[in-house]
C-alpha cells in the first residue's frame, strides 16, 4: 500500500537520510542495498556506540560448566568491538523437530533446541557481561521455539524473561 501511494504520489515522498540509533557497520548493509548509500549516522555518538559490557571477558567464566567443552565460541560473539557478528551455525546442524511442548498434545511448531541453547547461552552471556536483561530481545522465525525457550526452566533460572523480548518474526500469509 505504501508503495503504490509512493508512486502515485512522488512529490509526498522524502527519503529519510539520517539515522540515530544504528552503529555505522550495522547500517552498513540496508544502506547499501536501500539506501544506495545515502543513509549517515546522525552524530559520532551514534556512529562508534558499542554495547556495555564491563565485565567482558573475565566474568563469562562463571558460566562455564564442568561438562561443557568451553565458551571459546562465545568471546568473539560478545566481544563489544565488533558490532556486526555473524554466528555460523552451519557444524550444529539444522535440528528441527515437529513439537507438542509448545501448543499442548494436540499441536506443534518447529523447534530447534539447538539454536534455543545457543539464545540462552548468548543472552546468560550478555547478562554476565553486564549488560541489562531489558536490552536484550531474541527473535525466532519459530513460534513454537519462542514457547519452548520461554517455558524452559533453564532460561528461567537463568534469565529473567520477564526483561529479555523473546519473539518470533511475523510472516505475511502462513505464519511458521
Amino acid at each position: 500500500m505504501l508503495k503504490r501511494l509512493a508512486d502515485r504520489y512522488p512529490e509526498s515522498v522524502a527519503q529519510l537520510t539520517l539515522q540515530y540509533r544504528m552503529h555505522e557497520d550495522i547500517c552498513l548493509l540496508s544502506n547499501l542495498l536501500v539506501y544506495k548509500g545515502h543513509l549517515k549516522c546522525a552524530n559520532d555518538t551514534v556512529r562508534s556506540k558499542k554495547l556495555a559490557l564491563p565485565q567482558f571477558p573475565r566474568s563469562l567464566r562463571s558460566i562455564v560448566k564442568p561438562d561443557s567443552p568451553g565458551l571459546g565460541w562465545l568471546l568473539p560473539l560478545l566481544n563489544p568491538n565488533r558490532p556486526v557478528v555473524f554466528a555460523n551455525t552451519d557444524a550444529i546442524g539444522l535440528n528441527l523437530e515437529t513439537s507438542g511442548r509448545g501448543r499442548g498434545s494436540n499441536g506443534g511448531g518447529l523447534v530447534n533446541d539447538k539454536e534455543v541453547d545457543l539464545a540462552r547461552c548468548i543472552a546468560q552471556g550478555l547478562r554476565v557481561c553486564g549488560l541489562n536483561a531489558s536490552s536484550i530481545g531474541i527473535i525466532s522465525p519459530y513460534r513454537a521455539q519462542v514457547r519452548v525457550g520461554r517455558n524452559s526452566t533453564d532460561w528461567q533460572e537463568n534469565c529473567p524473561l520477564l526483561s529479555i523480548l523473546l519473539t518470533h518474526i511475523t510472516h505475511t500469509g502462513e505464519s511458521p
